[in-house]
């Protein structure tokens, strides 16, 4: 227990330093002055002169620096009186000094004890079963839980908005707080396995309206083909000019997802895209493109982008002119970022006019020293690179405020995982990346 004088909200220790002047009669005659030979303290009440708690004072005392030590033991708490005088050779007292204080018990921190070993961790949802009742957690050889975390399985949660509460308890029988987490159960459910694939039974097209499956134009191909590489005539003479927009769909059964492409029908265009493609290699990022016609062009400038806003041309190849035919195009980009990449293609007219190509993105591993993710802000679809050399356990997106959205465990080997976002609202989130092993990434994105 330590005292605290305080004086205008001063704090001291369990002695009062007053500094005090020399005995205040009233005005003497100049002469001589006198020397001091007692003085003396008290709280509240006037005991008398010469009854209060004395002071030691050294001999020739120069009192305009004297400081001495005021003994608060006892004093109960709270606003007090303290009164201070002195007593000359010749016999004479000062006038009293008055000081107001508040004394005010502080207690001590008490010493931080070592913490023991954790032997024992259980949780549950929703509703306490008491201490020792709940669900064991499975302790790692070490119990530094920052560096190996444990993975709590809650699959079998019904799905919904549930409190996840978890506590610990020491080898001398202690039990921790109770930590309480929230999460929604609705995002965990797993999709389901895949089917074998099936053989395309129904290719078809159709310019601006739906007309339902089933009812577009039909496309000719012949069983097992390579649908990558598929092309195809389209008839534009029923079609009005101005811009349109040309949707493809496939049927395995179910029907596909649809391809759509916007396109101006009636505007002479310099050339016409077939597509554009890349892909990852040994040497480089290999990206090739296809165009059904060309009409006066003159080059095509490859671009780069690593975070698919800012572009710079890293190669160039001269275009093919005057073409009614497909034309054929490729080019290596050597020297990827670690990381997403993006590409597109400027092409340029004879009269410097030029159009862009559609972007594509294209995921280097090679040099990845941390986990990637992109695009970022992020609209649908999130890519997280892992990098070489470490196993992804499972993934983990929670919002700003610190909640749970969604976990996603992950096949030990993954290098590359896709994680839609289609369903969380705009705003930033964050992604933990938990390895086998120890070791854990945190990742700031943003959703558009």
């Amino acid at each position: 227990m330590r005292n605290v004088f305080k004086r205008n909200v001063l704090a001291g220790a369990s002695l009062l330093m007053i500094l005090f002047a020399a005995a205040q009669p009233g005005y003497p005659v100049s002469g001589t002055r006198p020397m001091l030979q007692q003085a003396e303290y008290f709280f509240d009440e006037d005991p008398g002169l010469g009854s209060g708690r004395s002071i030691s004072l050294p001999a020739l005392t120069d009192v305009a620096s004297l400081t001495v030590p005021v003994d608060l033991t006892g004093l109960r708490d709270g606003v007090h009186r303290l009164y201070v005088r002195t007593k000359d050779d010749a016999g004479h007292w000062s006038l009293t000094s008055t000081f107001v204080f508040s004394n005010i018990s502080v207690k001590d921190y008490p010493v931080a004890a070592t913490a023991a070993p954790i032997r024992e961790m259980e949780y549950f949802l929703d509703n306490d079963p008491g201490f020792g009742n709940g669900i064991p957690v499975a302790l790692p050889a070490t119990t530094d839980l920052q560096a190996h975390p444990v993975v709590i399985n809650l699959a079998e949660a019904a799905p919904g908005i549930h409190q996840l509460y978890v506590r610990t308890r020491d080898e001398a029988g202690q039990w921790s707080l109770t930590g309480i987490f929230y999460f929604d159960n609705t995002q965990m459910t797993s999709y389901p396995s895949a089917g074998p694939l099936q053989p395309l039974s129904d290719i078809e097209y159709y310019i601006d309206n739906d007309p339902g499956y089933g009812n577009g134009r039909l496309v000719s191909f012949t069983s097992g083909t390579d649908v990558a590489n598929i092309s195809f005539q389209v008839p534009l003479a029923a079609i009005s000019q101005g811009p349109h927009v040309i949707h493809l769909r496939s049927r395995s059964n179910p029907w596909s997802l649809n391809a759509w492409m916007p396109f101006n029908y009636g505007t002479p265009l310099p050339l016409t895209w077939l597509y554009v493609r890349g892909e990852m290699k040994t040497e480089g990022a290999k990206i090739d493109w296809a165009t059904a016609s060309e009409s006066q062009t003159d080059s095509f400038f490859i671009e780069h982008s690593t975070d698919g806003r800012a572009f710079r041309a890293v190669g160039k190849l001269p275009a093919a002119g005057n073409s009614q035919q497909t034309s054929y195009y490729q080019f290596t980009h050597t020297q990827p970022d670690p990381g997403m990449n993006y590409y597109r293609i400027r092409q340029t007219d004879d009269d410097n006019r030029f159009t862009y190509s559609n972007v594509i993105s294209l995921m280097n591993l090679s040099g990845l020293k941390a986990a990637s993710i992109a695009p970022n802000p992020v609209k649908h679809t999130l890519y997280v690179a892992i990098p070489q050399g470490k196993r992804a356990a499972h993934l983990a997106l929670y919002n700003a405020a610190g909640f749970l959205l969604l976990r996603k465990q992950e096949s030990a080997g993954n290098s590359l995982v896709r994680i839609p976002v289609d369903q969380f609202g705009a705003g930033v989130y964050v992604l933990k990346i938990f390895y086998d092993g120890g070791g854990l990434e945190s990742l700031k994105f943003v959703k558009e």
